[in-house]
């Protein structure tokens, strides 16, 4: 087989490294104030999001050409994508622009933060002969890896041999050593109505320990919570679950957390266990 199937892009968002993307984009014109600051990271005010389009070649070139051109102009390096996205094919696009800048000497991997996002079933776009449920069926329930009853009625899955396959397939799609941050996708409101509240925070402290463990290796920097609406609506809608709980949570598992607030429209949760 040959090297360019095991390439991997080394290294992570860095303090000094998103200073740098910040202080060239700064000298060419663009304003301070466009970068914010979050645990010593310079982060452009906007992302990228890369949820839309077919499952085309032409769209696979359009999402690589936008993650591309967005990040040389010095305006973004935040981009944001999820597992299930395209069926694979977003994650894919970033990972070959991201190799495109890096060959070029555009960037570095330590000037751009990625994050990505993980639960929902999902097939692989490049097999487009095998639709999602034979898909999920071959790779997972066949070995016995997880069980029919493990995917909710949102389509979702918080098994933990699911989560950490999961991860493992987003960094071989994105061709990343590490991903800066991992969020469990919508994983409430897709589960709320089929368990209870005190149900699903079992389930997600499982997921929170997967993410530990891969953040203990290196392999991930941060994980949270891509939420729609449970942390936002009523505490007596059907989907309320509250952040305050997901903490503690988090913080029985992890340790000391730090929470953030609306990032492209999510509410998140990261763990603070960095070192630099």
């Amino acid at each position: 087989m040959s090297a360019e199937k095991y390439f991997s892009l080394e290294g992570f968002a860095t303090p000094a490294g998103t200073a740098k993307y910040a202080a060239d984009a700064i000298s060419s014109g663009r304003s301070a104030k466009h970068f914010r600051v979050f645990d010593g990271l310079y982060l452009s005010s906007i992302g990228m999001g890369t949820y839309l389009g077919d499952i085309t070649r032409q769209d696979d070139m359009a999402v690589e050409n936008a993650v591309y051109e967005s990040i040389k102009s010095g305006a973004v390096n935040v981009i944001d994508t999820a597992i299930n996205y395209r069926a694979m094919k977003s994650e894919k696009s970033i990972g070959r622009a991201l190799r495109r800048l890096t060959d070029e000497g555009i960037i570095s991997r330590d000037r751009v933060f990625i994050s990505t996002k993980n639960g929902y079933i999902t097939n692989d776009g490049d097999f487009p002969s095998v639709d999602v449920t034979e898909y999920i069926h071959r790779m997972y329930i066949a070995p016995q890896l997880i069980s029919a009853d493990d995917i909710s009625s949102g389509y979702h899955v918080m098994h933990p041999d699911y989560i950490a396959r999961c991860i493992d397939k987003s960094l071989l799609n994105m061709r990343l050593d590490t991903i800066d941050l991992v969020y469990i996708h919508n994983a409430y409101e897709s589960w709320c109505h089929d368990i209870g509240r005190e149900e699903f925070m079992q389930k997600l402290a499982k997921v929170f320990e997967v993410y530990e463990k891969y953040r203990s290796s290196n392999k991930i920097r941060y994980y949270g919570m891509a939420t729609w609406t449970c942390f936002r609506v009523e505490q007596y809608a059907g989907e309320y679950l509250s952040l305050e709980e997901v903490v503690k949570l988090a913080e029985n598992v992890g340790g000391k957390v730090m929470a953030l607030g609306s990032f492209n429209f999510h509410t998140t949760l990261h763990t603070a266990k960095l070192s630099y």
